[in-house]
């Protein structure tokens, strides 16, 4: 399991996107059909996972994509309207199946302190 880290302010904006039924685009002030958010973390075997935040015609959804060692797509979660927690990506080969898990939470504030 890797980790990806958002900010409290990161969380709270992508939440109220992803909370939205109908988005009117125009008020929100954000485009539709686009990346609104994309983080990603690498594993150990040298693939990598990346989290999106996507806004569609209507509203956002927000996935986790796993890709090879190439940038080729492995799988895809189903869309989402949460982007902290748990998301598995589970992907079939010639050995049986493998699944990695990307963990996002919430990143620590750091306080300056002398």
């Amino acid at each position: 399991m890797k980790t990806i880290e958002l900010t409290a302010d990161e969380i709270k904006t992508m939440s109220y996107y992803l909370g939205m039924d109908e988005i009117d685009f125009d008020e929100v002030d954000i485009s539709y059909d686009s990346t609104l958010l994309s983080k990603s973390v690498q594993f150990d075997d040298g693939t990598w996972a990346e989290l999106r935040v996507c806004s569609g015609q209507n509203n956002c959804w927000a996935e986790v994509v796993w890709f090879d060692k190439d940038g080729y797509e492995i799988c895809s979660t189903e869309p989402q309207s949460q982007v902290d927690g748990d998301w598995e990506c589970y992907a079939l080969d010639e050995d049986g199946g493998d699944t990695h898990t990307v963990r996002v939470i919430e990143a620590k504030e750091e306080t300056n302190q002398p």
